[in-house]
């Protein structure tokens, strides 16, 4: 049971995670936030937030297996997000 909320917050980071790194972006940033320009302190901000939260998401898949295994996981988690 442990294993498996290890492994749900990993994927939780990970979707976090790449929204965060698809916000930094131009297109996406336009089609929710509309005409609004992107600050360049933002764009930092979230990709800073995203890089953390895929190295957390990683952390998390180790705390469960071993490394090959683990990244295996997080890789495949990050394919699923």
């Amino acid at each position: 049971m442990h294993d498996a909320l290890l492994l749900t917050a990993a994927f939780a980071a990970n979707v976090i995670s790449l929204g965060w790194l698809a916000l930094s972006m131009e297109v996406h940033w336009e089609q929710v936030r509309g005409t609004e320009l992107l600050p360049r302190r933002t764009v930092r901000t979230l990709r800073w937030l995203g890089a953390v939260g895929l190295v957390v998401a990683l952390g998390l898949c180790l705390a469960v297996d071993h490394a090959s295994m683990a990244s295996l996981v997080w890789f495949m988690e990050l394919a699923g997000a």
